[in-house]
């Protein structure tokens, strides 16, 4: 294709997913603290003074790093099932299988942090909470440094897709580099600036886009263009699958409402979903007590005199500060500013609490500890957030392991696999022959929170 169609097509995209994402705008701009399209709805609604101070909670910040800890650090183990016949041991096989997998993960991390990108893993946790979405795109080639596995988690708010019934039709992936940074990886000078003309003090970058696309059975072609330059010709591979894995994270099967409009700002979504209109009010409510607070603190005294009485400017609140007045002729008063009202702020308590549970649960620890059926209601409570996205990365990983396969059968790729176990040194190798063995692939993630690690 060229570029000004590849260009086209993944435009026409993001109009069509325009939805969901200003819904990750939105939960992204509550991870970073900072208003959203909601919270200025909110301010028009309650007539907001520029006067007013702005409080927005860190409630879902904390969340979703309290879950990002808990997911960073589940456990998670390759499985690989083989038929034994009787008296046959498949252990050898399964073992050697099961450390191909983790070394091919190992490796890519290694080659994500030497680009200064987070590890695979981390990427896509934050992906799963924030954006509600997991992508990456994995590639397994060799060349004169041995094999490399090229693994990218890809960010769910600049991916475009076309799904069709043998799975993605066609994947682009935006992302953004500097100019002198493009042109030294694909060896491509680009005219112009696609975002604002040279010189303009335009600070964007310039996009580029990873096209993918099935051109048959087995076929598939990868395009790259930066606007309407192409930086890497269409170069075609023999695969089975498109190396490219895209994931919602399930909230919700695909749904049509009742205008027969699809309803994809909500499929697949973030930690954010069950909480995110009610904080924004919370946010408001709270505003509004700090704003009449405020006000309260800073009311100007009223000096009430006769005609002999001292007019007054200013107060003073120094100590040993002296002020003179004739007896009987002066009197200060607080200017008459009501309280907020109570119903305020047992809407502000509601509110509050209406979002804490659509968290993770806070559990105190005391004296004496609280009791093991305690402990059981608050996992329940907290598996609620997490096993969603539990799912979604065993998913995910056992997805990237069946591409991993695929691409070292096709291209008869032999790796040598260097490790340690059970703080012992091991080398093995393994040969397209070994995943030519009939073998099913799980992966499972095991979540330690901190109210199961007290029971340790």
């Amino acid at each position: 294709m060229e570029a000004d169609d590849i260009l086209k097509q993944v435009e026409e995209k993001e109009r069509e997913f325009d939805a969901r994402y200003t819904r990750m705008d939105d939960d992204y701009a509550s991870w970073k603290l900072i208003p959203s399209a909601l919270d200025a709805t909110l301010d028009y609604k309650t007539r907001k003074h520029a006067s007013d101070i702005d409080i927005i909670s860190n409630d879902l910040r904390t969340n979703c790093d309290d879950v990002q800890a808990v997911l960073s650090s589940a456990d998670m183990q390759i499985l690989i099932s083989m038929a034994e016949p009787m008296g046959e041991d498949k252990r050898s096989d399964i073992s050697k299988l099961e450390r191909l997998f983790d070394y091919a993960f190992k490796k890519a991390d290694e080659r994500l942090v030497n680009q200064v990108e987070l590890p695979l893993k981390d990427s896509l946790i934050w992906h799963a909470c924030v954006r509600g979405w997991t992508a990456g795109r994995f590639l397994v080639y060799q060349s004169n440094d041995g094999v490399i596995f090229d693994f990218k988690a890809m960010d769910p708010r600049r991916v475009t897709y076309e799904v069709g019934d043998s799975g993605l039709m066609w994947s682009g992936y935006k992302f953004f580099r500097p100019k002198a940074a493009i042109e030294a990886t694909y060896r491509v000078s680009i005219d112009g600036h696609p975002y604002g003309k040279p010189g303009d003090g335009s600070k964007k970058k310039p996009a580029v886009i990873d096209y993918w696309k099935r051109e048959g059975e087995n076929s598939y072609s990868n395009t790259v263009i930066s606007g309407n330059t192409v930086l890497k010709p269409t170069t075609k591979h023999k695969m089975r699958s498109m190396p490219i894995l895209i994931i919602p994270v399930a909230t919700r099967p695909p749904v049509v409402d009742s205008s027969e409009t699809d309803e994809i700002e909500q499929y697949g979504d973030s930690l954010f979903a069950s909480i995110r209109d009610i904080n924004g009010m919370h946010n408001r409510f709270v505003s509004i007590v700090a704003s009449h607070a405020n006000r309260l603190a800073r009311q100007p005294m009223i000096n009430y005199k006769d005609d002999q009485g001292t007019e007054l400017t200013s107060t003073t609140n120094v100590p040993d500060a002296i002020i003179n007045l004739s007896m009987q002729h002066n009197r200060l008063e607080h200017s008459p500013m009501p309280e907020i009202s109570p119903t305020v702020i047992s809407l502000m308590n509601w509110l509050g609490s209406r979002v804490r549970r659509g968290m993770l649960p806070d559990v105190q620890t005391g004296d004496p500890p609280p009791s093991g059926t305690l402990y059981n209601l608050v996992q329940e409570q907290g598996n609620k957030i997490l096993n969603p996205r539990i799912r979604n990365l065993s998913l995910f990983y056992a997805g990237a392991c069946r591409l991993i396969a695929e691409q070292l059968l096709e291209d008869k790729i032999k790796v040598k696999i260097q490790g340690v176990e059970k703080q012992k040194y091991y080398e093995t190798q393994v040969a397209p022959v070994d995943l030519k063995k009939p073998h099913v692939i799980t992966v499972e993630l095991t979540a330690r929170t901190p109210w199961a690690q007290l029971d340790v």
